[in-house]
């Protein structure tokens, strides 16, 4: 399928960008690496912008660093930068997993950070884990900055809520606290680096008696959005882990799903691997607690 006529616009700033893409509304979408947003302008099921504006030669956007008690990710870090960092994988080592698990070389050596989470796709990898740590979206527009969880950022199967003008500049991510761990464990029935047919992120924290002080659990690819599991979370806090609570737990999060049938798996198969994933990566963000 040929892609139909735009016309490619590259502003050197962000306020130039912002004002760009306030100007012309919902006709203009946002290129940082591309790989979902050319895939969407050749498919005739999707809607065409009249302008693509592209953010690459915006200076600044690309950098993974610590701060104080911060991890921060610029918005244009390419996905294998994020799965080879040593500052990532020292803090989060499966995060960098998640990366290093999606798509070819090829793709995460363009595809990037933040155009993984403005794509909104239900079965996007880098949502699930960066919504169990807490993560933080910082966004600029024309009328100012502002800060919102990732996990209030999606809005439906390929919509966020980022308003008319809005970038999103970078990834905040809270450097873990003592006796904490994340997990994160896709399936794919097709290989490890294919889009997932569900997506489980686990974050722990253990009191010093060993019991669950804190979960969350987020799923993906089981919704229209990665979405929240509190039933499941609610079997493992307050308590200590061990694999019959573990399996409870993923009985609790095939209720909670939502999935749909496609051509990687249908609904009831999804359902019967939340169950199976759910209690896999609780016990494997446990081991990496009490490791």
């Amino acid at each position: 399928m040929r892609i139909t006529k735009f016309e490619y616009l590259t502003p050197s700033s962000l306020e130039e960008a912002c004002l760009v893409l306030q100007q012309h509304g919902s006709q203009a979408a946002v290129l940082a690496g591309g790989t979902d947003l050319l895939v969407k302008m050749k498919n005739p099921r999707h809607s065409h912008p009249q302008y693509v504006v592209s953010l690459k030669n915006i200076q600044g956007l690309e950098y993974i660093r610590r701060d104080k008690d911060m991890l921060r990710i610029g918005a244009l870090t390419k996905l294998d930068a994020v799965a080879n960092s040593e500052v990532i994988k020292t803090a989060y080592s499966s995060l960098a997993f998640a990366a290093d698990n999606m798509a070819t070389p090829q793709i995460r050596n363009i595809g990037t950070i933040a155009g993984n989470l403005c794509n909104a796709a239900r079965s996007a990898d880098m949502a699930p884990p960066l919504m169990a740590l807490e993560a933080l979206l910082n966004i600029v527009s024309p009328q100012g900055t502002r800060t919102i969880p990732v996990d209030s950022f999606f809005a439906g199967q390929g919509k966020n809520t980022l308003r008319s003008g809005e970038i999103v500049t970078e990834v905040v991510i809270p450097l873990p606290p003592a006796r904490f761990a994340l997990w994160y464990q896709k399936f794919s029935p097709r290989s490890a680096r294919d889009i997932a047919a569900v997506g489980v992120a686990v974050a722990l924290r253990l009191d010093s008696g060993g019991k669950c002080e804190k979960c969350r659990i987020f799923l993906g690819a089981v919704a229209d959005t990665p979405i929240r599991a509190p039933l499941s979370e609610a079997v493992i806090t307050g308590n200590k882990i061990d694999e019959v609570l573990a399996a409870a737990a993923g009985k609790q999060a095939v209720s909670e799903c939502r999935p749909i049938d496609d051509n990687r798996a249908t609904a009831d198969y999804r359902r019967h691997i939340v169950g199976v994933v759910t209690k896999d990566a609780i016990l494997e963000a446990y081991r990496g607690v009490v490791a």
